[in-house]
C-alpha cells in the first residue's frame, strides 16, 4: 500500500537495462475504475513529448524507485488517447474537497492510499477530520462513490466506516466490521438523513462538530461566485440563475434541496 505522494518523483527503472529511464511525474488516475491507470514520465531526453507508461507495464513500487520490465514500455502519451482523455478531466487527489451524497462538507484529502499489488486501485482517502486536533482519519474504497475534478463524492453514512490506520484497509477483519456498523447504523442514518435535508448536523459524535468547520470554509468559498447554469428544485422552483451571484442564501437552499453538489460542479469566480 503507497501513498501517492511517496510515489511521486521516484526514479523509473528499467528491469532489463537496469538504468533510469525518468523520474515519476503524475500519476492518472481515472474516476470510473477509482484507479490509477498510467503514470506520466518525467526525463532528460523529453522535449517535445509526455511520455507515459501503464499500470500493467509496473514490476514493482519501492521505497526508492519504481520498476517497469523495460525502456520499451515508456511510450509517447500521444499513443493512449484514454490517457489523454483522464488528463482533460484533471481529477485532483490534494486538498480537494470530500462531499456526501447529501451535499455535506466533511473535509479536505491529505492524499490517496492505491494497492500496488492490486492493478493500483485506491485503496482509501486519507483527510483530516478533526482540523481542531489534526486528526487524521482514513476512507475506505467501500465507501467513495466517486471522483470529480473539484470534490470527492462519497457515502453519507461514511462516519461509520471511517479507519485510523493504513493497516486496517488490509485486514478482512476490519471490512467485516464496517459491514455491521452500516447494518447497526441503518435506523440512525436514516434520522440523521431528515436532519441533513434542512440543516447540517449540530450535535452528533467529534468528527461532524469539526464538519462545521469545514462547511464554514466552503461557504467563504462558494460566497460570490457566478453560476454557470440555472439551477432548480425537483419541483422546478429556480435556487439560482445562470450568471447571479452565489449567496449565503443560494448555499442554504442548495443544501436544504439537496443541490449543493450540483451548485459546486457549476459556478466560476
Amino acid at each position: 500500500m503507497k501513498k501517492t505522494q511517496e510515489i511521486l518523483g521516484l526514479p523509473v527503472i528499467g528491469a532489463l537495462e537496469g538504468m533510469e529511464v525518468g523520474k515519476v511525474k503524475k500519476l492518472i488516475v481515472n474516476p470510473k475504475k477509482n484507479s490509477i491507470d498510467y503514470i506520466l514520465v518525467e526525463s532528460e531526453s523529453q522535449i517535445f513529448s509526455s511520455k507515459v507508461i501503464t499500470v500493467d507495464d509496473i514490476i514493482g513500487i519501492g521505497q526508492d524507485a519504481l520498476t517497469i520490465k523495460g525502456e520499451e514500455v515508456v511510450k509517447d502519451l500521444s499513443e493512449f488517447p484514454f490517457a489523454i482523455d483522464l488528463l482533460k478531466e484533471n481529477i485532483q487527489v490534494y486538498g480537494v474537497r470530500i462531499l456526501t451524497q447529501k451535499g455535506r462538507l466533511i473535509g479536505e484529502i491529505e492524499d490517496i492510499y492505491i494497492d500496488e499489488d492490486k492493478s493500483c486501485k485506491v485503496a482509501g482517502i486519507e483527510y483530516i477530520s478533526d482540523i481542531i486536533q489534526n486528526k487524521i482519519s482514513i476512507i475506505p474504497k467501500a465507501s467513495i462513490i466517486a471522483f470529480r475534478d473539484n470534490f470527492v463524492l462519497v457515502k453519507e453514512n461514511v462516519e461509520n466506516s471511517l479507519v485510523e490506520d493504513i493497516s486496517d484497509l488490509c485486514t478482512k477483519k476490519n471490512s467485516s466490521k464496517d459491514e455491521t456498523n452500516l447494518i447497526k447504523n441503518k435506523d440512525k442514518s436514516t434520522t440523521d438523513d431528515i436532519s441533513i435535508e434542512g440543516k447540517i448536523i449540530k450535535e452528533q459524535s467529534n468528527s461532524y462538530n469539526s464538519s462545521s468547520l469545514f462547511e464554514q470554509r466552503y461557504r467563504q468559498y462558494l460566497n460570490g461566485r457566478k453560476a454557470t447554469k440555472t439551477i432548480k428544485t425537483d419541483k422546478g422552483s429556480i435556487i439560482i440563475s445562470d450568471g447571479n451571484t452565489i449567496t449565503d442564501e443560494v448555499i442554504e437552499q442548495a443544501q436544504k434541496c439537496g443541490k449543493l453538489i450540483e451548485l459546486v460542479m457549476n459556478n466560476r469566480g
